[in-house]
């Protein structure tokens, strides 16, 4: 599910002056993020998260998100391979955002 958030900025108050803005970057302080609920997560911390699947294998590190509209999926690269595994319950069995791990079930047609 796709959450919108509604901004106001104090200097900001007709269509032509959002205009002028249309495109620019907003930044947040991490603390002033909203909370997430046990199963979500934040894209920053997903990235650089060490993977491994259930076997121990190291498959590689997460270097992209890629959002398909229904699940987003992990780019993992090791060396010169690029692994992509879905964000699905069928595929991520544990996802530890404080150690930067995440394990993830071997694929059969991987």
């Amino acid at each position: 599910m796709n959450k919108l958030f509604l901004i106001r900025f104090k200097s900001i108050d007709t269509i032509e002056a959002a205009e002028k803005i249309k495109g620019c970057e907003v930044f947040v302080k991490y603390e002033e993020l909203p909370k997430l609920n046990e199963d979500e997560y934040y894209f920053y911390e997903i990235l650089d998260c060490d993977v491994f699947y259930e076997s121990g294998e190291n498959v590689g590190k997460v270097v992209d998100i890629i959002e398909t509209g229904s699940n987003d999926v992990l780019v993992v690269r090791k060396k010169k391979k690029e692994t992509l595994i879905p964000m699905t319950k069928d595929c991520i069995v544990e996802i530890d955002k404080g150690a930067k791990r995440i394990i993830a079930k071997e694929m059969e047609w991987i």
